[in-house]
């Protein structure tokens, strides 16, 4: 006849116990229901995976425990219920002579959705473009004009002329619902507003016109004294 065992007592909070021969089955915390997880904060930064097994094996039978991150745990249970019982029940404990903090799973966790993975064959949808620059205009260029020249190409939205310092006039316009094709037709066709050929761009074809005029304007370092050569 086999020898019965007597159980073990529970371990008290904070106390390490040696791991188990057998051990524990590993968890694969993303393919556990969140319901079924515990959120642990406030964890003392000496405390291990054991730690949350031992103390949170009072109350139920956890699955797995896990240390994410300083002082940020979670430990998993088989059913909801424990887990909600354990999040009651531990809230306030201690480990390693630290009060914790539990919470449910869902509402801790921060992490950014993940996008959708891409179908074989699949093509991303291009970024549309909402706001394009429009320059070379002629002076007392009005927004009526404006909406005038580009009224076919989609929808406007907000249309604003602007003279600049030098005296050149600008206008930004903004599409409500714009398309690829919007973009197209913008940035490939020529475009006359008030009896003038106008030059359309984007914002960061201007950031890269700027970049590259900017670099073409960098002084080069001297390596005499005074004045720096000249060219003749």
């Amino acid at each position: 006849s086999s020898e019965s065992v007597a159980p073990r007592s529970p371990p008290l909070p904070g106390e390490r116990r040696a791991r188990s021969p057998r051990g524990m089955a590993k968890v694969d915390f993303n393919a556990v229901d969140p319901s079924q997880k515990v959120w642990v904060g406030n964890l003392n930064k000496e405390a291990s995976a054991e730690d949350l097994r031992a103390h949170f094996s009072q109350l139920g039978t956890p699955t797995g425990a896990q240390v994410l991150r300083k002082g940020v745990a979670v430990v998993a249970y088989a059913t909801a219920d424990e887990a909600a019982a354990a999040i009651q029940a531990f809230n306030g404990s201690e480990i390693g002579g630290q009060k914790i903090e539990t919470d449910v799973w869902a509402s801790k966790k921060r992490e950014k959705p993940e996008k959708p993975a891409k179908e074989p064959g699949e093509e991303q949808p291009p970024k549309v473009t909402k706001t394009y620059r429009i320059s070379k205009m002629p002076q007392g260029t009005t927004e009526e004009q404006v909406r005038a020249a580009f009224a076919s190409v989609g929808e406007i939205e907000a249309v604003t002329v602007k003279t600049l310092t030098d005296g050149e006039v600008v206008c930004t316009l903004k599409f409500a619902s714009p398309t690829e094709e919007t973009r197209t037709s913008m940035l490939s066709g020529d475009h006359e507003v008030n009896g003038a050929k106008v030059t359309v761009q984007t914002h960061q074809m201007i950031k890269v016109e700027r970049t590259g005029s900017n670099a073409k304007k960098k002084p080069s370092k001297s390596s005499g004294g005074g004045k720096g050569g000249q060219d003749m």
